[in-house]
């Protein structure tokens, strides 16, 4: 019973992990430019490409509004 708990606490981790890939494949393919980076320097530029973008998608999903506009 033991190894079979084993092996689907092994896929189900696997399979979670699976996002993570692809969203980090998509983002390099996007940009060649870090293709020799290490993963550390990757996470810097992604934050600093987000920090850049003035209207972030956060604040769309979110519903954040600025104040003193009325709608």
């Amino acid at each position: 019973m033991f190894p079979y708990i084993v092996i689907m606490v092994v896929n189900v981790a696997y399979l979670c992990h699976i996002p993570f890939s692809v969203r980090s494949h998509r983002w390099l393919a996007a940009h060649p430019e870090a293709w020799g980076d290490k993963p550390s320097q990757r996470r810097v530029a992604r934050r600093a490409i987000r920090r850049a973008q003035p209207n972030r998608r956060s604040m769309a999903r979110l519903r954040l509004r600025r104040p003193g506009r009325t709608t």
